[in-house]
């Protein structure tokens, strides 16, 4: 009997890791479809409307550092029909905000 629980118990695990190998392969398909790499350029190219926290993770910012740059570039983002209080951000908006914070990086 306790054989049995020893096979379902492996099954179970194997199941499980299955289920993390294909979420790690959507993460992956997900990543790279939205970096480009050029030389010595990271060029986020999004296909779809992301939320501001997407944005900020992709960014490696926290969501108050990511709020400030809002803010910093608020009438450049205003002219691409971006309001305030947007919850997503389109896609130009998305590759203006990271070409802003790769220009940033660049200075160091």
């Amino acid at each position: 009997m306790q054989g049995f629980s020893y096979k379902k118990q492996l099954q179970s695990a194997q199941q499980e890791m299955m289920a993390i190998s294909n979420h790690f392969q959507k993460l992956e398909e997900i990543m790279k479809s939205l970096i480009d790499h050029a030389p010595n350029k990271r060029v986020i190219a999004p296909e779809r409307p992301m939320s501001k926290s997407e944005v900020a993770s992709i960014l490696c910012m926290s969501s108050r550092s990511f709020s400030n740059l809002i803010k910093e570039f608020e009438s450049d983002l205003s002219s691409m029909g971006v309001k305030k209080t947007a919850k997503k951000l389109p896609p130009e908006a998305v590759r203006f905000l990271c070409e802003k914070v790769e220009n940033y990086e660049d200075l160091d």
